[in-house]
């Protein structure tokens, strides 16, 4: 399932979408892809702009190389290759000295043409599957708006578990997450 893309960041496929590292020539697809829901649940009102968005690619980049905390992948369909999310891993290490999991703060987005086909679901799954076998037995957490259906259905397909309400009413999820060879 993992391999390494052509700068050697990690590119995980399966179930018909392929997760890999953005690059600088993904950004027209990645602000075209940008709609009014995306810019609501996902960016907090504010739309992309070349430039700053050129910038994040980059820093993502950095991020992936330099073992940062946010691991962002673009969601690509496995059969043509174009681009048609984006899926993050934000990752919360236990503090010093505790026996808690790593937390993993997943976000997601899939382009309005793409949406309605099980994608997010299956890059959320591609994505679970790989967290704790680069990084150990961890907690996933969805945060979702109460009123932001598609993403509930995202969550409920992966097996994520209603944790509680966060203190600006977002409905929080997790998922228990172990290596393989822990669940044998």
């Amino acid at each position: 399932m993992p391999a390494d893309d052509d700068d050697g960041l990690v590119q995980l496929e399966g179930a018909g979408v392929v997760l890999r590292c953005l690059r600088p020539d993904d950004l027209a697809a990645h602000m075209t892809g940008e709609d009014d829901d995306t810019v609501r649940w996902l960016t907090e009102g504010h739309r992309c702009e070349p430039v700053r968005t050129a910038a994040w690619i980059l820093e993502n980049r950095r991020e992936w190389a330099t073992g940062g905390r946010r691991r962002h992948l673009g969601i690509c369909d496995a059969s043509t290759g174009a681009l048609v999310g984006g899926v993050e891993a934000h990752l919360e290490p236990a503090p010093e000295g505790t026996d808690r999991a790593l937390h993993v703060n997943i976000s997601y987005a899939v382009f309005p043409g793409w949406r309605g086909r099980g994608v997010a679901a299956r890059a959320v799954e591609l994505l679970c599957a790989w967290l704790p076998e680069a990084f150990g037995p961890c907690v996933a957490v969805l945060r979702i708006a109460p009123e932001n259906a598609p993403s509930l259905r995202v969550a409920a397909a992966c097996a994520f578990a209603r944790r509680g309400t966060t203190r600006d009413g977002m409905l929080e999820h997790e998922r228990h997450l172990r290596p393989r060879a822990e669940e044998l």
